[in-house]
C-alpha cells in the first residue's frame, strides 16, 4: 500500500508541476508589420491599389507590444491611423480602435506568416465592409 501511495504522490506532483497558472502572451507572432498581398470584394480579387473600391483596401497593419498599440496605413495614399488592438485567444477576431475610428475583422486564416481578415464592421464610411484582406508578415 505504501508503494501505491508513493506512486500516486509522484504522479500528482508531476501533474501539478506541468501546469501553469501564468498566462503566456497568447499570440506573439501577431505582433509586427503586416502588408497587403491581395484584397477581395464581391468575388473580385485585386492585387494593386484601385481607388474605385474605397479607402484602406491595401494596408500596412502594424501591431506593437506596448501594450498592443497598432496602426493602419492606407498604402494607396489616404493616410495613417494610430490606435490600440484587441484580439481573443486563440485569435478569431481583431478589433482596432483609434480616436473614434474602428475596424473589426474576423480572422479567416492565421499561420504566423499569412493573416487573412474579413472586415465585418468599420466606422470609416469609404471602407467597404465584407472585404477580405490577405496580409503577409514583413
Amino acid at each position: 500500500m505504501k508503494k501505491m501511495t508513493y506512486l500516486m504522490t509522484i504522479m500528482f506532483a508531476v501533474a501539478l508541476m506541468s501546469t501553469s497558472c501564468c498566462k503566456d502572451d497568447p499570440i506573439p507572432d501577431l505582433q509586427g508589420v503586416w502588408v497587403s498581398d491581395s484584397y477581395s470584394l464581391n468575388g473580385v480579387t485585386y492585387d494593386a491599389c484601385n481607388s474605385s473600391i474605397g479607402e484602406y483596401v491595401f494596408i500596412t497593419f502594424t501591431i506593437d507590444d506596448s501594450p498592443y498599440s497598432s496602426s493602419i496605413a492606407d498604402n494607396c495614399g489616404s493616410g495613417l491611423i494610430n490606435g490600440t488592438t484587441e484580439y481573443d485567444d486563440p485569435v478569431t477576431w481583431i478589433e482596432l480602435s483609434m480616436s473614434g475610428t474602428s475596424f473589426t475583422f474576423d480572422v479567416m486564416n492565421y499561420d504566423g506568416e499569412t493573416l487573412t481578415l474579413l472586415l465585418t464592421n468599420t466606422s470609416v464610411g469609404d471602407v467597404p465592409e465584407g472585404g477580405t484582406y490577405v496580409l503577409v508578415k514583413n
